[in-house]
């Protein structure tokens, strides 16, 4: 037997192997929801008997002035050369807790600002479309959609994020509960 061909199978059996073992550790844990829920625990800094209940994905729609939007125009047509560039947003993390509370992460600066139960942002539905996101339950993407963050005292954020979560969110935010919620909560990593 060709000792390359004999290398290759050895080295496909102890990764099937340690593939299998890995899964039977996560299995054991709970499964991919729970391990990913105690990654978004940790990553909300929640302790305790407050968990996620739910959790997405988001960026920050810019605001861009006139000199921007002519600016994005021209790299939307350079990109066709593959030299085009755009103004991009600050990426965001939202949880729901099961103390019907709702987190914002800044991924870049890494400040979480907590809201509810009492004190509740509005949350508005703008109904224009947001970027598409890969699913993660199943092949193919999920849509996304923009929706106004009121604060008081600051200008209102547009925020593109998962369509799913925004009847979630505007609901919160009239009132509704989020503490029961089961997810979705994305892979460890995602946040």
């Amino acid at each position: 037997m060709n000792p390359t061909l004999l290398l290759v199978l050895v080295v496909m059996v102890v990764g099937w192997g340690a593939f299998f073992v890995w899964r039977s550790r996560v299995q054991k844990s709970g499964g991919f929801a729970a391990l990913a829920r105690a990654h978004l625990n940790q990553r909300f800094g929640l302790s305790g008997d407050e968990q996620v209940s739910a959790a997405w994905n988001a960026t920050t729609v810019p605001k861009l002035s006139t000199g921007e939007k002519v600016a994005r125009a021209v790299g939307a047509a350079a990109s066709v050369v593959g030299l085009g560039f755009e103004y991009v947003g600050r990426p965001l993390g939202v949880a729901c807790t099961t103390k019907n509370r709702v987190l914002i992460l800044d991924r870049e600066d890494g400040v979480i600002r907590a809201y509810g139960p009492e004190q509740r942002p509005r949350f508005a539905a703008t109904g224009k479309k947001g970027t598409q996101r890969a699913s993660q339950t199943q092949v193919g993407f999920d849509a996304g959609a923009i929706m106004m963050l009121e604060l008081p005292g600051i200008d209102a954020l547009e925020i593109d994020l998962p369509e799913q979560a925004v009847s979630v969110l505007v609901g919160w935010s009239k009132g509704a509960e989020v503490a029961g919620l089961a997810g979705p909560y994305p892979a460890k990593g995602a946040i």
